[in-house]
């Protein structure tokens, strides 16, 4: 890697460990609060003196108290809940819009929000501006769009994720989330996600970074980045990524001769920057290739037109690839090593 380029990461880096530092949205002390009082996930959404998330999203984002049962939204809103358990959506959550900031806060509650099968579980437009801390989103199946982007999270706005789990969704490209915009997770657990063809956890094709975070049991059919799929710009740091696989096929999900099934932990690809500080990248495997297809890396893969990966003080081992084609089990390239 030449020194202009590693100047190029290691500033990438920087400014997006600093972004993550501070959430993304900065609700003011005087933010509206709403308050969740059902797991009801029902829609559309009844008048009964109950307030649900659906209503809760719907009324920040209109400043006002479209649904009854809930405060009204003003400027920047806080959501919090005064229960637990699972909120099963059908379909699944409004799209977060409000430019002013939404804080959604299941701190000392067990928050599931699960299913919906329609679309991502929760997504956040260009624009927006949102908070997640302490919630689940889970087990949304992959749903009459077989080419959904983000089984639970979709985002193309600015998102934070803090504490927050994500296992279990199905999607065509980023199972668990999909992000075009700017997008900071920390302290969260993505694991167990499917993804049809890239991405199993996380596809990012804007602006990510990854703070003490665990990336983990994903898989990735045809193309593979089960892990991390990057063709954007990635930082990551004190965060393992691990047991995810890579698989030019699954049981209901078509396969497509000719493809990769390779990167089982992160591609980086078409662009993408990726700089990853004090991580652990091991046990990840290319599963199998049933028909002709590359079985490339398991560990990194560093390809067509990628800026580069640089690994700082981090660990690569103990990745495994399977089946034909060329490869090796950790290929890093272009990058800069520090331990």
């Amino acid at each position: 890697m030449n020194r202009h380029r590693l100047l190029a990461l290691s500033s990438l880096a920087a400014a997006l460990f600093l972004a993550a530092d501070a959430p993304a949205t900065p609700p003011p002390v005087s933010a509206a609060g709403i308050v969740v009082n059902t797991l009801s996930g029902v829609f559309p959404p009844v008048t009964d003196g109950q307030c649900s998330l659906y209503e809760a999203i719907l009324n920040a984002n209109t400043n006002a108290a479209v649904f009854p049962d809930c405060a009204a939204g003003t400027g920047a809103d806080s959501i919090t809940f005064t229960v637990s358990g699972n909120i099963d959506l059908a379909p699944g959550l409004p799209n977060v819009t409000d430019p002013a900031g939404l804080l959604i806060d299941g701190t000392g509650k067990d928050i599931h929000v699960r299913g919906g099968g329609f679309g991502p579980q929760l997504s956040v437009l260009a624009g927006a501006v949102a908070e997640v801390k302490a919630l689940t989103f889970e087990l949304n199946p992959l749903g009459p769009d077989t080419e959904r982007a983000g089984g639970g999270l979709n985002n193309a706005g600015t998102l934070t994720l803090d504490t927050v789990i994500v296992r279990n969704n199905v999607a065509y490209r980023g199972a668990g989330i999909f992000n075009t915009g700017t997008l900071v997770v920390k302290s969260s657990t993505v694991a167990d996600n499917i993804g049809g063809i890239q991405g199993g956890g996380l596809w990012n094709g804007g602006t990510m970074a990854v703070q003490s975070s665990t990336i983990s049991g994903n898989t990735g059919v045809n193309i593979g980045g089960a892990g991390v799929w990057n063709q954007g710009r990635t930082a990551m740091a004190n965060s393992t990524v691990s047991g995810n696989k890579a698989s030019s096929t699954l049981e209901n999900v078509p396969a497509v001769p000719g493809t990769h099934a390779s990167g089982a932990d992160i591609t980086n690809i078409d662009g993408g920057s990726f700089v990853i500080a004090n991580s652990t990248i091991t046990n990840n495997r290319v599963a199998f290739c049933t028909f002709p297809c590359s079985s490339g890396p398991a560990g990194i893969r560093n390809a067509f037109n990628a800026t580069g990966v640089a690994l700082i003080n981090s660990v690569v081992a103990d990745n495994v690839a399977l089946g034909s084609g060329p490869g090796t089990a950790t290929v890093i390239l272009r990058s800069l090593v520090r331990t």
